[in-house]
């Protein structure tokens, strides 16, 4: 999925309960690499970013809660679940 920040790729896989969760990943290209955050829904928390503002990363995270279906339904179709 690609959006403002760049690309998004997600993982389905399971939490430490045994429940359904997506590891997330927004990536930026910079002038050395890519800038990222990383996190998890249902959690709906990104647990390691590196080079973006604190405003962009609450930017994200109302994306994550204003698309978390969205999310779900694409990561589910395209079928990228990870083995336990």
């Amino acid at each position: 999925m690609d959006i403002a920040w760049g690309r998004f790729p997600c993982i389905i896989g399971k939490n430490i309960y045994g429940f359904d969760s997506i590891t997330f990943r927004f990536e930026r290209a910079n002038d050395c690499g890519f800038d990222f955050a990383e996190g998890k829904l249902p959690e709906n928390q990104i647990y390691k970013s590196y080079g973006f503002s604190e405003d962009d990363l609450l930017q994200m995270q109302e994306y994550l809660k204003n698309n978390s279906f969205l999310i779900w339904e694409i990561a589910g179709e395209r079928g990228e679940k990870q083995s336990a």
